[in-house]
């Protein structure tokens, strides 16, 4: 890639189209990169990465799966496969290509999470509890961490650990719906009703519809 400045371009303006919503403008001009630019690894990643954007699933693997093949060590293309196959219900599959990914980097916090997602539909619940745990120490402030590790605690009947999360996750990130209302359910659970009430009432009060 660095030794092709007009690809380098290309994928810079692809990656600026994604991020203001324009993914089917960002996939044209990856397309315009011509059949050798296609078949690099980084676009193929980019390219499964504006599929999954759009919902097409398929289509995202089918680039993710390019990728992979050319270059076998290129973690986010593996970490991006697995979210592509857990999309698609092929749950084994993915945690298969996260657990790949994190060979490739132990420290890599997306990998951890996303194989924490997994693992939960998986009801594997102690080894996503443990994934997310090793993402939020490698990216403490990863608040989705906390929120998704705080449902698989709550599930369980751990709703003071589940708390405690929640919590942590709304000083990260304040009015993070998700967060919000786990802590409204650990709170149920833990018979804190007056609590309880005081923050469905917050809620409201801010998203009244």
């Amino acid at each position: 890639m660095n030794r092709d400045p007009d690809l380098r371009g290309i994928v810079a303006a692809a990656v600026n189209l994604s991020a203001a919503g324009n993914n089917e403008e960002a996939l044209r001009l990856l397309e315009s990169a011509g059949r050798e630019g296609l078949a690099h690894p980084v676009v193929r990643n980019l390219a499964g990465d504006i599929y999954l954007k759009l919902g097409r699933k398929r289509d995202a693997l089918r680039a993710f799966d390019t990728a992979v093949r050319n270059a076998p060590d290129y973690p986010e293309a593996h970490g991006n496969r697995g979210v592509a196959l857990q999309q698609l219900g092929r749950i084994e599959e993915a945690v298969a290509a996260f657990d790949r990914a994190l060979k490739l980097r132990p420290a890599y916090a997306v990998a951890h999470f996303n194989r924490g997602n997994a693992l939960r539909d998986l009801h594997r619940n102690g080894d996503a509890i443990a994934a997310y745990g090793r993402a939020i120490a490698i990216e403490p402030r990863l608040a989705e961490a906390r929120v998704n590790r705080g449902r698989v605690l709550l599930a369980d009947g751990s709703a003071g650990p589940a708390l405690d999360d929640f919590g942590h996750a709304l000083r990260l990130r304040p009015h993070y719906r998700e967060a919000e209302i786990g802590r409204m359910e650990a709170l149920r659970d833990l018979a804190r009703f007056r609590e309880t009430i005081e923050a469905a009432d917050r809620l409201l009060l801010r998203e009244p519809d």
